[in-house]
């Protein structure tokens, strides 16, 4: 009898395991990649001419969001470093100018990121792994290829994708009242079932500590979004 009710047990696990694995993303996906700073976003990315799901995965993995992020040699939702923040602060003749405005102003590190891309993507002749990468690490990054660099643009990029497959083009919408794209396709056909585990329980950032900041998007982001004060 204890028998037969384990395997009962067992059977009905592996039956809400199967619905979570795929019916998670559908109703989950808002929860575990969320829209960072929409208003800046879309008016910053459309203003330097970068893509705005690509800022938001990038915000996504720097700080999960978090506008008063720091990590050992960056801060802010877009996680720069000192001396990279005051000289893009005075490419953009904002003066006067601490570091920690970053912190103040999450409008303002979302403006950084987006100029901060921009002149990379213009720089690297519109290749944007090479702009991730130096973003991340710096030019010499880009030179030597550094694998920490490259695992970092993979992320942004995979990340980015996502976006779409949730929210599309949501910077095109009249006010910025963004849901979820409605497509009942969406968990079994063009949503990235494995696309969405894989970022959410595996996708890190790896710690650097050269030109650009110390991102962290990992689990915990979820659990952070889906249970306030978690």
């Amino acid at each position: 009898m204890r028998a037969k009710i384990a395997t009962w047990i067992v059977l009905g696990l592996l039956v809400i395991g199967a619905i979570a694995f795929f019916l998670g993303p559908k109703l989950f996906a808002s929860i575990a990649f969320p829209l960072f700073f929409q208003d800046s976003v879309a008016k910053w990315s459309k203003h330097y001419n970068v893509d705005a799901n690509m800022i938001e995965a990038l915000i996504m993995i720097e700080s999960g969001g978090n506008p008063s992020a720091r990590s050992c040699c960056a801060r802010g939702a877009t996680q720069f470093t000192d001396g990279t923040a005051i000289a893009v602060a005075q490419r953009l003749g904002i003066s006067p100018f601490t570091p920690e405005d970053l912190v103040e102003d999450p409008d303002m590190a979302v403006q950084f990121a987006a100029y901060y891309m921009g002149e990379h993507i213009k720089n690297y002749d519109g290749d944007v792994f090479k702009a991730l990468q130096a973003y991340n690490g710096g030019h010499g990054a880009v030179m030597s290829n550094n694998s920490a660099t490259v695992v970092y643009a993979q992320n942004v990029l995979s990340r980015q994708q996502l976006y779409y497959e949730i929210y599309g083009r949501w910077w095109d919408v009249p006010d910025l009242n963004i849901k979820p794209r409605d497509n009942n396709s969406a968990t079994v056909g063009q949503f990235p079932i494995l696309g969405f585990w894989k970022n959410l329980l595996f996708t890190r950032d790896i710690p650097r500590s050269s030109e650009q900041g110390n991102g962290d998007g990992s689990f915990g982001d979820f659990w952070q979004n889906l249970l306030p004060g978690y």
